[in-house]
């Protein structure tokens, strides 16, 4: 298959997904077929995506933060240098908290678990697609005292943190 789903006119949102995992990239492509036009590019590690992220210039990136070679949160810091008005939707099975905040703190618009990308993914992408292109300080600050909070104290999904900045429930 292509690289470039050849299929959308180029009008269409682009989106670099990227993950070393084939059979999640076929998932993911299935899941967004169904509710968007788009261009679907892929890289397979963090070197990739930031090679592509530069070259195709995208709208936006769904990142792995586990991929070879070099980790999401490192692409997506190379990636604001060379890319800097994509917008970056972390989509992990990492649920650590830690981890959680310093892929957020890269000025990611989102963070969606795999686990929840089912329920997650589409909202997310549409969400993202209304805020800014990077997150600022005060939304990264909130979002790491919110997962501090325990979870049936948190503000509701998909909460606007003020200024176009969001949150996106990840548990």
């Amino acid at each position: 298959m292509s690289d470039v789903a050849k299929s959308q006119p180029t009008s269409s949102k682009r989106i670099l997904l990227v993950d070393d995992f084939q059979p999640w990239r076929d998932w993911v492509r299935s899941r967004l077929t169904l509710h968007s036009r788009f261009e679907l590019c892929e890289a397979v590690d963090g070197s990739e995506a930031v090679r592509k992220a530069r070259e195709l210039e995208p709208d936006l990136i769904l990142l792995d933060i586990g991929l070879p070679d070099m980790n999401g949160i490192k692409a997506a810091e190379r990636i604001r240098q060379s890319a800097p008005t994509a917008k970056i939707i972390f989509l992990t099975q990492e649920n650590d908290a830690e981890i959680r905040s310093a892929a957020l703190a890269t000025g990611a618009a989102g963070y969606v678990v795999k686990a929840k990308a089912a329920s997650q993914l589409v909202a997310a992408i549409q969400a993202a697609s209304q805020v800014g292109p990077t997150r600022s300080e005060r939304a990264t600050t909130e979002l790491t005292r919110a997962y501090s909070i325990p979870f049936g104290d948190r503000p509701s999904p998909a909460k606007t943190l003020g200024s176009g900045d969001l949150w996106l429930e990840s548990d």
